[in-house]
C-alpha cells in the first residue's frame, strides 16, 4: 500500500494537467513494484482533484464516517449558503440522507463533484475543501 500524504501546486500550476500525469506515472511505478493500493486524505483543492481522478471512499468504517461527516458539512454549508435554488437545496437534501455508512447508496467522490442542478458546479462546490479519505486499488 502506498499513502499519498501530500501534493501541494503554487496556484499559477494549478489546472494544466501535472497532477493527473504524476499520478499516472506513479501508478504505473507502483503496479510494477507490486503496490495493491494507494491511499489518500484530502484537503483543499485534493477533496475535488482525487474524486475527479476516481478515488473512492475507504472503506475502514472509522475513516468512512470520518469522510462522509465532512461531506455532509460541506453539504450543509452550500446549502446555507443562500446561494443555491430551492431545488438545488432539495437535491442535497436528498444526497445528505444517503451520506450514512450504513446507506446502500452513499453516492461516489467522482458522483459528488459532478453533481449539478441549476447551478452547475454544485458538486465541485461540495468537493472543494473537503476532507476524506480515499483509496484506488491498482
Amino acid at each position: 500500500m502506498v499513502c499519498n500524504e501530500s501534493m501541494r501546486l503554487k496556484e499559477g500550476y494549478r489546472k494544466q494537467g501535472f497532477a493527473r500525469s504524476l499520478s499516472a506515472s506513479l501508478e504505473e511505478y507502483y503496479r510494477r513494484c507490486g503496490v495493491a493500493r494507494i491511499e489518500v486524505k484530502t484537503e483543499d483543492d485534493g477533496g475535488l482533484v482525487w474524486a475527479k481522478e476516481g478515488y473512492q471512499w475507504n472503506s475502514r468504517r472509522d475513516l468512512l464516517a470520518a469522510s462522509l461527516a465532512n461531506i455532509r458539512t460541506r453539504l450543509d454549508a452550500v446549502v446555507d449558503s443562500g446561494t443555491i435554488s430551492a431545488a438545488d437545496k432539495s437535491l442535497l437534501e436528498d444526497y445528505r440522507g444517503r451520506l450514512q455508512v450504513n446507506s446502500e447508496t452513499i453516492p461516489t467522490p467522482a458522483e459528488l463533484a459532478a453533481l449539478t442542478g441549476d447551478a452547475l458546479d454544485l458538486g465541485e462546490r461540495i468537493m472543494k475543501d473537503s476532507v476524506w479519505h480515499g483509496v484506488r486499488y491498482l
